[in-house]
């Protein structure tokens, strides 16, 4: 994902970009997903992904997920149908539209952490914070 070509900025390096923007899913996922995908192993990442969390973190919800699927399911429209019916189509690659979350558009993610958690002292009041 950190390694596809989508980007006609590319060429002339991609370090001054934030995380979503050197992802290919940064289109699809929050900022917070692709960190766990990028710092933590797989299986972290497949666990965040079906989970529910509001943390520090990572805010990553059902209802999110549902929203991504639907939001898949209707970029990608009638494709599935059809391949159903002839598995030799091909697809005519079209970018996703950046996909947006309502539940987190209050937020402010900061360093890799959404300060509103991260300030809840009552829900989080010891964690760990490895790059101060």
């Amino acid at each position: 994902h950190l390694e596809q070509s989508f980007r006609a900025d590319t060429a002339t390096g991609k370090d001054h970009l934030i995380l979503s923007e050197r992802s290919y899913l940064g289109f699809m996922l929050p900022e917070c997903c692709i960190n766990v995908l990028t710092q933590y192993p797989p299986a972290t990442f497949a666990d965040t992904f079906t989970g529910n969390y509001d943390n520090p973190e990572v805010i990553w919800k059902f209802e999110m997920r549902q929203h991504l699927m639907c939001m898949v399911w209707q970029h990608i429209g009638e494709f599935g149908k059809r391949l159903s019916e002839n598995t030799y189509i091909c697809y005519d690659f079209i970018p996703i539209p950046t996909v947006r979350y309502e539940a987190l558009a209050d937020e402010l993610w900061c360093h890799n952490f959404f300060l509103r958690t991260l300030c809840d002292v009552v829900r989080f009041p010891e964690w760990p914070i490895t790059q101060p």
